[in-house]
């Protein structure tokens, strides 16, 4: 009897010294899973965090540059003459490629101008004597935030070609529409953000 007892007692102390290898795989298998799932929702999360600080830090600069061409443009009179826009050195060898010229109360003749492909767009002004052209301040410009300038357009109505300051031509208030189409410089695909612009304004200087 007492070895019988002995003999029960050293069985269930087997049974109870550890886990069998299924136990154990499927306690690893959990622990696994557990683990892939954490760091997925991790970075999903860090992701996610990297995308919209990029986005908002594009999204202020385009907004910056917009708001202040439509300041510009509403507070001073759209200048109806035929300047081509590479007249006007951007710098780096880059030359406008797109431009809208504004006329100032005392008859400064001043602007925008931008290059595409050098991710430019500047505040320009016209020396009243030689007529050259002189950038004062960049709009759109900062290669340190890895930000792109991909497209601009100064859509003036009625169009430039169509003075409505001059006798006989359309008897319309000058609007202008600017589209803005921005990026980031960026490899990964989290950081490559685009937006795409667009304001009209109306200039309150009108002579008819």
């Amino acid at each position: 009897m007492w070895i019988k007892k002995s003999q029960n007692k050293k069985n269930n102390l087997q049974n109870q010294s550890g886990l069998s290898l299924i136990e154990l795989l499927v306690a690893v298998s959990i622990f696994s899973l557990l683990t892939i799932l954490i760091a997925g929702i991790y970075l999903a999360f860090t992701t996610s965090q990297i995308r919209t600080k990029v986005a908002q830090r594009l999204l202020n600069n385009a907004q910056f540059a917009l708001e202040g061409m439509a300041r510009e443009i509403r507070n001073n009179e759209i200048y109806y003459r035929d300047y081509p826009c590479n007249q006007i050195d951007l710098g780096g060898g880059y030359l406008a490629e797109k431009c809208i010229y504004l006329k100032h109360e005392d008859g400064a003749i001043a602007g925008f101008a931008a290059n595409i492909a050098g991710s430019r767009l500047f505040y320009t002004v016209r020396d009243p004597v030689d007529h050259t052209w002189a950038t004062t301040g960049f709009v759109f410009f900062n290669p340190l935030e890895n930000i792109i300038l991909d497209d601009i357009n100064f859509l003036i109505s009625p169009a430039a070609t169509d003075d409505p300051f001059v006798e006989g031509g359309p008897n319309q208030h000058p609007m202008v529409t600017i589209q803005l189409q921005v990026s980031t410089r960026a490899d990964k695909v989290a950081e490559q953000i685009t937006y795409n612009l667009q304001t009209t304004v109306s200039s309150r200087f009108y002579k008819r």
